[in-house]
C-alpha cells in the first residue's frame, strides 16, 4: 500500500493489505467495511486503486478516507450506483481482511 490515506485507521504506508474479490464472495456494503476502490478516467484510459471506509450518508455512498492528510477527501457517490459493475467509473474490487504494517527502524 502506498500512501497516507488510510493512517489512522492504522493502515500505513509501505504496508500490504489482504482482500477478498467481491467476485469470489459477494458480501454487501457495511457501514465501517473498509474496501479496495478502483476509479477510472472519464474514457477507461487509466485507473487508480485506492483504500476506503464505507458510511451511509443521507441515501449516498461515502467512501471516507481515514487519514491526517486533510488533502484527501470522500468518495460521494449515490446508493443507485452499481458499485460493481465493471463499467461504472467507480467500482468496488474487494473488501479489505486483514493489513500489515511496515516495522519502522
Amino acid at each position: 500500500m502506498r500512501g497516507d490515506s488510510m493512517d489512522q485507521a492504522g493502515l500505513l504506508d509501505g504496508g500490504y493489505i489482504r482482500m477478498i474479490a467481491y467476485d469470489d464472495v459477494p458480501l454487501s456494503l457495511r457501514p465501517g467495511t473498509i474496501v479496495v476502490l478502483e476509479r477510472a478516467s472519464s474514457d477507461h484510459s487509466t485507473f487508480e486503486r485506492t483504500v476506503k471506509q464505507v458510511e451511509f450518508v443521507n441515501g449516498e455512498y461515502h467512501f471516507r478516507p481515514r487519514s491526517s492528510n486533510p488533502r484527501h477527501k470522500p468518495i460521494v457517490l449515490p446508493q443507485d450506483v452499481d458499485l460493481f459493475d465493471e463499467t461504472s467509473e467507480v467500482r468496488v474490487l474487494g473488501f479489505v481482511t486483514a493489513f500489515i504494517n511496515p516495522i519502522p527502524y
